[in-house]
């Protein structure tokens, strides 16, 4: 599905509100695409999220051959065992940049 493509680097920032946690980046290599290498885990300790996926940014990245970038915001809730939360949506969201990179030609 991927022939041409070597990596895809994905660079990314998480903000709490709007308030910056963490900054991150990896490599993901074509025979991981769509697995769980492209999910970056909400960092808020009571969110209910699984995290965010980015796995149809990747996609469209690769099959675009462009650099892709945007934001996705938390689709989490607070987790009600935690002390002081109300269930209210997760105020946490990330902003990426995915750069695909093609194999060389010989």
């Amino acid at each position: 599905m991927y022939d041409d493509l070597d990596f895809v680097d994905i660079d990314y920032i998480l903000y709490e509100a709007l308030h910056e946690r963490k900054k991150g980046s990896f490599k993901v290599r074509a025979y991981s695409i769509g697995s769980q290498e492209c999910i970056v885990q909400c960092e808020n300790r009571s969110c209910t999220s699984k995290g965010f996926d980015l796995s149809f940014e990747v996609h469209h990245a690769v099959s675009s051959k462009k650099e892709v970038y945007g934001k996705i915001l938390c689709k989490g809730k607070l987790d009600s065992k935690y002390k002081g939360a109300t269930g209210q949506s997760c105020d946490w969201h990330i902003e990426y940049v995915i750069t695909p990179h093609l194999k060389e030609v010989r």
